[in-house]
Formats: structure tokens, C-alpha cells, sequence
């Protein structure tokens, strides 16, 4: 039986959404959909819809897995909403990444290769082949000075 979380995220979003609405699994499975419009492809996955939402859940602990997509549309002020750039530039500077995988959907092809750099250049995750997907490596990395 899926066991849904909603009191942990009870702050205010950016948009003024109270973030004890969102739902998610518990504990140390949450799987975070990042995009505006996209539904996720099923249940087991958190739909976040701003980068401020995401870092929330991220700052809350537990996300094993996110899908990112770039470009989030526009706020209710008609502004354009920080893209999903912004958050794996936070995930960067507070070293704080899915312990999982990383995977990015969107269609815009600059801010894939943005993340995607950002993602091989900082993150403990390890690129799949030529895809958009990261992984947990299947052996720590060495601590510096080790010998390999």
C-alpha cells in the first residue's frame, strides 16, 4: 500500500501554494517530477511545478530520483518562472542531489545540455551512454589521495 506524506512541506511556495498539499511517498522514496505541464508518467512520482516547490522537497530530504524539465512558463505576475536550470544550480552549491538518478525531459535543447553539464560536473550521479539520464555510480568514488 503507497503511503502518501503531507505534513512535512507545510511552508509557502513562491507562488503562495501551501506546500502541505503536495503529496509524496516516505521514506527515502520520493521521486521528484519537476515541469509546468507534463503530468508525470505515473503515481510513484511528486509533480512540483517551480523550482521554489522543488527545492522545498529536496531541502526536506528523501528524493531518490528527479525528471527535470527546463522551462516552467510564466508566474501569475506574468513574469517567466525560474527554469529548471535554477535548481540543479542549487543542487550544485548545497551538494544536495537524488540519491538515485536524475533524468531531464524537456524539449529544449540549451537547457538540457545546460543541465546535463552542470549535472556530469557536479553531482555524484554518472552518466548513462549519450542520454539525459544519471545514475548512482556502482562504486564509491575514491577518497583524494587514494591510490586507484
Amino acid at each position: 500500500m503507497t503511503q502518501w506524506r503531507t505534513d512535512s512541506l507545510a511552508s509557502k511556495s513562491s507562488s503562495g501554494d501551501t506546500l502541505g498539499s503536495i503529496r509524496h511517498r516516505t521514506p527515502e522514496t520520493v521521486k521528484l517530477w519537476l515541469d509546468d505541464i507534463r503530468t508525470p508518467p505515473d503515481e510513484s512520482w511528486t509533480w512540483v511545478r517551480t523550482v521554489a516547490d522543488a527545492i522545498l522537497l529536496m531541502k526536506a530530504g528523501g528524493v531518490c530520483e528527479a525528471s527535470l524539465d527546463h522551462d516552467l512558463g510564466v508566474g501569475d505576475d506574468g513574469h517567466e518562472l525560474p527554469q529548471g536550470r535554477t535548481l540543479v544550480y542549487w543542487m550544485a552549491e548545497n551538494d544536495t542531489w537524488p540519491t538515485e538518478a536524475l533524468s531531464v525531459h524537456s524539449a529544449n535543447v540549451i537547457g538540457v545540455q545546460y543541465i546535463v553539464g552542470m549535472t556530469e560536473r557536479y553531482s555524484p550521479l554518472v552518466r548513462v551512454g549519450a542520454t539525459t539520464r544519471f545514475v548512482k555510480p556502482d562504486e564509491p568514488p575514491l577518497a583524494p589521495g587514494s591510490d586507484a
